[in-house]
């Protein structure tokens, strides 16, 4: 929505609320429309205020900033979403040949494209409906939780994890391998989380999601800047360290980090809940690694 050329002194707050409703990016086109017409309602019930020119120039000036907020916000927006389709496709035609079924077929190749119109939440479940319809009859008849994926084939790509900005494995293999190719030195350290079949068993498999995102938070305050968390696993973080440290000194180091950990809050339901997740690492200097793809036969912790 353009900043509109005049506005009225008596209608200008109105004018405001909806000028703003307007330019928050449409995520969901239904959500933002129900939204919008809500904030119109609701402003129309306001007073009117006449304003001065002084005052009428600060409202388009806040006008103005919501209008440049809406299309950067919209860039950003299709940029992620480019890029998510375009990492979902590539998961999801390596899944069908895992199961040993062509991704170009006649029956696979519409569920894989079609990931390219999903637009509204309800299409989203539209399609996970058509993916798990898919998977039960090519085998994958059991909805695994994560704390029934099996160790070997370890699933890396972290799924809505991601959303919230925690990078996957292959993130952390090409971060070391850019690394080892400048001559850097550091350390590879696995945080493996406690007692997360528990609470999923207790709370459920969002819980903990969240729990593995606060913990990764904690981990990165506590790190250095140049320093990098990873999702690696069911129940394990992965940290590139950039240090020309000793071994004995990093060990001290991410010992006192682990012995500063405290409980954290997650939502569960419409509660929240206080968790402590004890960590436990280990800690491998790069040079145990030939190459960055060696990452992935480090041995994942179990509960």
């Amino acid at each position: 929505m353009g900043l509109p050329e005049t506005i009225d002194e008596n209608g200008a707050v109105r004018a405001l609320f909806e000028y703003a409703a307007a330019n928050v990016p449409d995520i969901d086109s239904a959500v933002c429309g129900a939204f919008r017409s809500e904030v119109g309602r609701l402003a129309s019930q306001l007073p009117e205020i006449k304003l001065n020119a002084t005052e009428l120039e600060t409202v388009r000036e806040i006008m103005r900033t919501f209008g440049r907020y809406h299309k950067s916000a919209e860039y950003e927006i299709k940029e992620r979403l480019s890029g998510w389709r375009s990492l979902t496709f590539k998961l999801l035609t390596n899944l069908m040949a895992r199961a040993g079924v062509d991704p170009a077929s006649a029956e696979a190749a519409p569920l894989a494209h079609g990931l390219s119109s999903i637009l509204s939440s309800e299409e989203i479940q539209g399609f996970h409906i058509q993916l798990n319809n898919f998977l039960r009859l090519h085998g994958g008849d059991k909805n695994l939780s994560t704390s029934e994926l099996p160790a070997k084939g370890v699933d890396r790509s972290t799924t809505n994890l991601n959303a919230a900005g925690l990078q996957g494995g292959g993130a952390a293999v090409a971060q070391l391998k850019n690394i080892k190719e400048r001559g850097g030195a550091g350390f590879v350290a696995l945080f493996h989380l406690l007692y997360l079949r528990t609470i999923e068993e207790r709370y459920g498999v969002e819980v903990v999601q969240d729990c593995i995102m606060a913990m990764s938070a904690f981990l990165s305050r506590n790190l250095r800047n140049d320093d990098t968390v990873y999702y690696w696993s069911q129940s394990t973080l992965l940290a590139i360290l950039q240090s020309p440290a000793s071994e004995p000194t990093m060990v001290s180091v991410l010992q006192r980090i682990v012995d500063s950990n405290r409980e954290v809050t997650v939502r569960s339901g419409d509660r929240n809940v206080m968790l402590r997740i004890p960590l436990r690492f280990k800690m491998f200097p790069f040079g145990k690694f030939g190459a960055a793809e060696e990452l992935f036969d480090l041995p994942v912790a179990q509960d």
